[in-house]
């Protein structure tokens, strides 16, 4: 790893469509800057170069058939304490160099849940949130990636 900052940047293009999504009928378009390093916090300035930039993701859904759901969970409780956690993290972060990022979101469901088909008011979405177009514009364009 080199303690060199990066000069080269990224920039992703994106297009506001209209419904058809018709390219003749731009609503908009522009660019979404994309910085490709990652500058560790503990004050040296040492950059992660690119290529050892990795992403691990798990959801819910990856644990496999509900009937496998239980062995997997139990894990949990026998894991250990977040403070634990905490100190394990901080250890691979000055050890190996791994930064750790962790999202907890308790109400995901699915696209096709019956609740959402009864009352689609009970999340987010374009009809009742339009101000979130650019989200989902920018996750349409991200989940290319993934």
């Amino acid at each position: 790893m080199s303690s060199t900052n990066h000069s080269t940047d990224e920039q992703i293009r994106f297009l506001i469509l209209n419904e058809a999504e018709d390219k003749k009928n731009r609503n908009g378009q522009g660019y979404f800057h994309v910085e490709p390093y990652l500058v560790w916090p503990d004050g040296n300035g040492q950059v992660l170069e690119q290529e050892y930039i990795t992403c691990q993701s798990v959801l819910s859904k990856s644990l496999g058939p509900l009937s496998e759901w239980l062995s997997r969970i139990e894990v949990r409780y026998h894991s250990g304490t977040f403070e634990e956690l905490k100190i394990i993290i901080d250890q691979m972060a000055k050890q190996w160099k791994i930064f750790s990022i962790t999202d907890l979101v308790y109400n995901h469901v699915a696209n096709d849940c019956q609740l959402l088909k009864e009352h689609p008011e009970c999340t987010y979405n374009l009809i009742n949130s339009p101000h979130l177009k650019p989200a989902v514009l920018l996750d349409s364009i991200l989940i290319q990636f993934t």
